[in-house]
């Protein structure tokens, strides 16, 4: 068995240097707007732009490269995650420097590093495990591609072993709308969909309708600064639905353009209008159970 570091570039520090600034950005920003939703949607990006960013620094620090006799295993997250690649699956090795041609379709680089998934011309998308595009090493295998960038990549070749030629299977893809890993999501962001507007209609129907006011806005304390009518909060409650629904429908289509190159990439995106649909049925409830019931 033999490890291979990866070769040191600038994509750790720019990752953590674009981390502080958007944490410092958004906490500034926050701290002129007066409007309890609107800093709710801050905290809640902050936390999932935090978790994101950190996965790809952790990546970016802990990646190494383990060559054994029938295998190569990308490792990352200290030994945590292994990716292992069958020496009978490989079926070719390419030597690339400097910048490879191609887009990022979920992840960081494509100027002096890469991690997540790109796709490259000619190639299809790739699994990219890249910190410096000096020396990249491309590996096409009958399951997947890969992209890595050891130090020594020429003693990384010399270990891996491709035996005769191999035939890449065609896969056949289910359509999006089949794939439960996109179903669950959607699924359950259109079901809170429903029910934030659902739930406003509902509660209008009984005796207490004519409330004579409920809170439109709030401040960053949860204190309400603007009153209006029942039917006007739920008529705002409703705009909302209406609105995260246009969110979900827009994440379906682009999740379908980049299913197109890969699947797995595509799946983030319809988390969105479902993170959106829960913060603002999370704000509905906390306004009913305060103000109405």
């Amino acid at each position: 068995m033999k490890v291979y570091k990866q070769k040191p570039g600038i994509g750790s520090f720019y990752l953590i240097l674009m981390t502080v600034i958007l944490n410092f950005a958004l906490l500034f920003i926050s701290m002129f707007i007066e409007s309890y939703m609107i800093n709710l949607f801050g905290l809640v990006s902050l936390i999932c732009i935090d978790i994101y960013q950190m996965y790809y620094i952790v990546i970016s620090f802990t990646t190494r490269y383990i060559v054994n006799e029938d295998s190569v295993t990308i490792n990352t997250f200290f030994y945590l995650r292994n990716i292992k690649i069958s020496m009978k699956d490989i079926i070719e090795l390419r030597h690339e420097e400097n910048k490879i041609d191609g887009m990022v379709l979920d992840g960081y680089g494509m100027k002096k590093f890469a991690f997540g998934i790109i796709y490259i011309e000619n190639i299809g998308a790739t699994r990219a495990y890249i910190s410096n595009f000096e020396n990249v090493l491309l590996i096409k295998t009958t399951k997947g591609n890969f992209a890595i960038s050891p130090i020594d990549i020429g003693g990384i070749c010399d270990d891996i072993s491709i035996e005769g030629s191999k035939k890449v299977e065609d896969k056949k893809v289910s359509p999006l709308y089949k794939d439960k890993f996109f179903l669950a999501p959607f699924i359950s962001a259109s079901f809170l969909i429903i029910v934030l507007m659902i739930i406003p209609l509902l509660l209008g129907m009984k005796d207490n309708y004519a409330l004579n006011s409920m809170p439109l806005s709030f401040n960053e304390r949860f204190e309400p600064i603007k009153w209006g009518t029942y039917t006007q909060f739920a008529v705002n409650q409703i705009s909302y639905g209406l609105i995260t629904a246009g969110i979900l429908l827009c994440m379906f289509l682009t999740s379908n353009v980049y299913s197109k190159y890969d699947r797995k990439s595509c799946y983030k995106y319809i988390y969105l209008p479902l993170i959106v649909a829960v913060v603002l049925l999370f704000m509905q409830i906390q306004i009913l159970s305060i103000y109405y019931f």
